[in-house]
C-alpha cells in the first residue's frame, strides 16, 4: 500500500510551496532596498553583508541609554531650546511692566567759569500702554512657557516609550536567538535520525517531508529572531548616538 508516485507528488508540491514563499520574500526584499535606497537618496545602494548575531555587540543592556537618548534625540533639543526661548520671553515681558530705574551723571567742562555744575540724580521711566495690554502679554508668554514644558514632558516620555520597546525587544529576541539555535541542532539530528529510519523502513517519506519543513521553519525563526536583536540593538545605538552610519561608513572605507 504504498505509491511512489504519490509520495514524489507530494514532495513536488512541497517544492512548488517554498519556491513560492522564495519568490514573495525576494519580492520584500527588493521592495524594502527601493524604499531604503528613496530614503538615502542612493539609488546605487545595495546590501551586501549577511544577517549575523553577536551577543557581545547586539545583545544590549539598559546601561544609561536612556539618558543618553534623551539627551541626543534631536526633536527633544529642539523642545528644549523652545523652552528656553519662552522663559527668556517671560522675562522680557514681566520687566516691561514695572518702571526702570536709571542712574544719570552730567559733567559740564569748564563749569567754574559757566556757573554750571556737575550734577548725578536718579531717573524714573514708566512707559504705559492701552489698558492691561502688558499684563497680558506676560500671562500670554507665561502660557507659551507652559505650552514648551508640556511638549518637552511629551518628547521625553515618546523617547522613554521608544528606548524601553527597543530594549524589550532586544531582550527577547536575544533569547529567541538562544533558543533557536537549540531548536535548529534538535532539528537537524532529528532529520538526520529520520532519514535512516526511512532507509531502513522504519519512517515513510511524508513523515521526512514534514521533519524537513520542520526543520526549515526552524532556521526562519531563527534568522526572524537574529534580524530582531541586530536591528533593535542598531535603533538603541542611533537613539543614543553611539552609532552613526555615516561616520561608520567612513572608517570602514579607511
Amino acid at each position: 500500500q504504498i505509491s511512489p508516485e504519490s509520495d514524489a507528488d507530494y514532495a513536488v508540491q512541497r517544492l512548488l510551496s517554498i519556491q513560492q514563499e522564495q519568490i514573495q520574500n525576494r519580492v520584500s526584499a527588493q521592495l524594502a532596498l527601493n524604499r531604503l535606497r528613496e530614503l538615502s537618496g542612493d539609488t546605487g545602494l545595495d546590501i551586501k553583508a549577511l544577517l549575523r548575531f553577536m551577543p557581545e555587540e547586539h545583545q544590549l543592556t539598559e546601561e544609561g541609554r536612556l539618558r543618553a537618548a534623551i539627551d541626543y534625540n534631536p526633536s527633544a533639543r529642539r523642545l528644549r531650546a523652545e523652552m528656553d526661548a519662552a522663559k527668556a520671553e517671560t522675562k522680557q515681558a514681566k520687566a516691561q511692566i514695572w518702571p526702570q530705574l536709571n542712574a544719570q551723571a552730567t559733567h559740564y567742562s569748564g563749569g567754574d567759569f559757566t556757573g554750571q555744575k556737575d550734577r548725578v540724580g536718579l531717573v524714573m521711566r514708566v512707559q504705559t500702554s492701552n489698558g492691561f495690554s502688558r499684563v497680558a502679554a506676560v500671562r500670554a508668554a507665561a502660557n507659551r512657557e507652559s505650552a514648551a514644558e508640556a511638549a518637552i514632558e511629551g518628547g521625553v516620555r515618546d523617547v522613554r516609550e521608544q528606548v524601553t520597546a527597543d530594549l524589550s525587544e532586544n531582550l527577547v529576541a536575544a533569547s529567541r536567538v538562544e533558543t533557536g539555535n537549540r531548536a535548529v541542532a534538535a532539528a537537524r539530528t532529528v532529520t538526520e535520525s529520520y532519514l535512516r529510519q526511512f532507509a531502513a523502513g522504519r519512517r515513510t517519506w511524508p513523515e521526512v517531508l514534514n521533519v524537513v519543513r520542520e526543520g526549515v521553519n526552524s532556521r526562519i525563526t531563527e534568522a526572524d529572531a537574529m534580524a530582531s536583536a541586530v536591528a533593535s540593538s542598531l535603533r538603541l545605538k542611533l537613539r543614543s548616538g553611539e552609532w552613526r552610519p555615516a561616520e561608520a561608513a567612513k572608517a570602514a572605507a579607511r
